[in-house]
């Protein structure tokens, strides 16, 4: 099965797509957020200046496109992407808590 559907089901109830992604609501402290990502397909995110951003890849595989370079996540990788990093690509089938603060 999916880690998704290791997620209680109100939890997955509250859940909602958006261009291709299932975001669940994020998990907040003082400190940082997670969210949860479904990802089928290509997706552009940004790190900022205000925070890094963690993947952690709990299945599946992504590809991950930064500056003319390419780096694979599977299911079980983590990848720390430093804040101000800027423009970034995530491309394949994969499910991935992304936390940042």
């Amino acid at each position: 099965g999916s880690a998704a559907s290791s997620f209680p089901p109100n939890i997955r109830q509250n859940s909602r797509t958006r261009k291709g992604l299932i975001l669940f609501p994020p998990a907040k402290s003082e400190y940082f957020s997670v969210r949860f990502i479904k990802l089928d397909g290509t997706r552009d995110f940004s790190v900022t200046p205000d925070s890094f951003h963690c993947l952690l890849c709990v299945a599946g595989d992504a590809l991950l496109s930064f500056g003319g370079e390419s780096y694979p996540l599977h299911r079980g990788e983590c990848l720390f992407l430093p804040a101000g990093m800027g423009e970034y690509s995530l491309s394949g089938s994969a499910e991935i808590l992304l936390s940042t603060i």
